[in-house]
């Protein structure tokens, strides 16, 4: 039976939201704007992204959805398709069975894409615009399972907890040496190109890393607001 759509659902008023992109760069960093990011909605601002790289994500999911394993750099890839025209906004059940009933925690984010096997289990997938540093992979495999305990533990709305059999980045990076060229049979004056090297990087699933990575923050969001982390400019700045 094929795997329903993800559940379409907002955290309720009465929980902490956490989002899956706090599980990558900004749990390793300071823990005083995490803290506040989360419990307190303070966001600190945002640097614009160039146009650029939002063209070049959007030509990915385009040229990517409703494909197979042929077009993954990635031998032995399961049978199946990318599924972007129901990605959604996933919502975890509140994660009360890590131990934290009060306040109600949940995971909420939208998803890049679904990859549906054709076993009827389902691969994460998130797509990077620029090559992927291997230091790299471990901070966002966090946000990677963090939807992907979404999608196995859903709260509420129609969808059925789905089982997530792979987890990877499938990134996109310009080739320099190539630069800008014309496609084959199209004339410089018609059309140039941008090429790049598409790379498939494996994350491992270990739920129980994850668990014990979520303890962890929803243990620390629990308590009171800890001090800036050293070298935070923002919270130097701030000076409160």
């Amino acid at each position: 039976m094929a795997a329903r759509a993800p559940s379409v659902t907002q955290a309720p008023a009465n929980t902490i939201k956490i989002s899956p992109s706090d599980l990558s760069f900004a749990l390793d960093e300071c823990q005083r704007c995490l803290w506040r990011k989360i419990v307190q909605g303070e966001r600190k601002p945002r640097q614009p992204m160039p146009s650029i790289f939002t063209a070049i994500d959007g030509g990915m999911k385009t040229f990517y959805n409703g494909a197979g394993p042929e077009v993954v750099p990635c031998d032995g890839f399961p049978a199946g398709k990318f599924d972007l025209d129901r990605t959604e906004v996933v919502c975890s059940a509140p994660l009360a069975n890590l131990g934290f009933a009060y306040p109600k925690f949940v995971i909420s984010g939208k998803m890049d894409t679904l990859y549906r096997c054709a076993d009827g289990t389902v691969g994460v997938v998130d797509f990077k615009t620029s090559r992927v540093k291997p230091e790299y992979i471990a901070k966002y495999g966090r946000q990677l399972h963090a939807y992907g305990w979404c999608l196995e533990h859903p709260g509420g709305g129609p969808a059925d907890p789905m089982v997530v059999s792979r987890m990877g980045l499938l990134s996109w990076a310009l080739n320099r040496e190539e630069g800008v060229s014309p496609p084959t049979g199209i004339p410089a004056k018609d059309c140039l190109a941008l090429y790049g090297t598409p790379a498939w990087h494996e994350v491992v699933i270990n739920w129980f890393e994850f668990r014990e990575t979520m303890i962890r923050l929803c243990y620390m969001l629990l308590g009171s607001e800890p001090a800036p982390s050293p070298g935070c400019e923002w919270c130097a700045w701030k000076r409160t």
